[in-house]
């Protein structure tokens, strides 16, 4: 991501190019400093969470899950389906997308959890099915909305906010 974010340039002003192709590659925009925001603090986020919590926390996984399933599934269906639906505070989202975020961190933090509790890994939070369903939507619903807010980044705004309200909602 450094390289990526700072063009590859070095002290001694070298750049053979390949760090342009590789900031196309990780960035919306092809924007080298591009790398060094959004992508960078995915990455950062994925890291923390993993390494604190995974596996044994709820609040890990459902954060993982927000935002790799849910953020990613937001940009890929919103791009494709989202032209002619954008939300009217903040025209760069559309409907579509935040419908796919929310199903999309609903149904990814369901299937992890549910293997992880299935695997005996995880205790079962003493809830049903629906009743974990439930508590799972809410949490991607405010997701969801908080994902809108133009603001601030949503690549550390979602993660934080669905470990927030995983500690509220599951533990």
């Amino acid at each position: 991501l450094f390289i990526a974010g700072t063009g590859g340039n070095t002290s001694d002003g070298g750049n053979d190019g390949s760090e342009s192709e590789l900031a196309r590659a990780i960035s919306r925009s092809g924007d080298a400093r591009e790398a060094l925001q959004g992508p960078f603090f995915y990455t950062l986020v994925l890291f923390l969470s993993t390494f604190f919590c995974w596996t044994d926390s709820p609040i890990g996984i459902v954060s993982i899950a927000t935002m790799a399933v849910g953020d990613g599934l937001a940009d890929l269906i919103g791009r494709r389906f989202g032209s002619n639906n954008k939300w009217p505070f903040n025209k760069s989202k559309s409907m579509a997308g935040s419908a796919a975020f929310a199903i999309g961190s609903l149904f990814g933090s369901l299937g992890l959890l549910s293997w992880l509790i299935g695997w005996g890994v995880m205790d079962p939070f003493g809830l049903s099915l629906l009743g974990l369903m439930g508590r799972l939507a809410v949490i991607a619903v405010i997701c969801a909305a908080i994902e809108l807010v133009p603001i601030v980044d949503d690549n550390w705004s979602v993660p934080i906010s669905a470990a927030l309200l995983a500690s509220v909602f599951l533990n």
